[in-house]
């Protein structure tokens, strides 16, 4: 249960991140440059 809830909560999350620019695998945007 623990495993599926990582899992699920990661592929989605890194996928969505990897879309949107280069974030950590953790899903915490980087700080934005001016």
């Amino acid at each position: 249960m623990k495993e599926e809830k990582q899992l699920s909560s990661g592929v989605p999350a890194n996928t969505k991140n990897r879309k949107q620019c280069r974030t950590p695998f953790r899903g915490v945007p980087p700080p934005l440059r001016p």
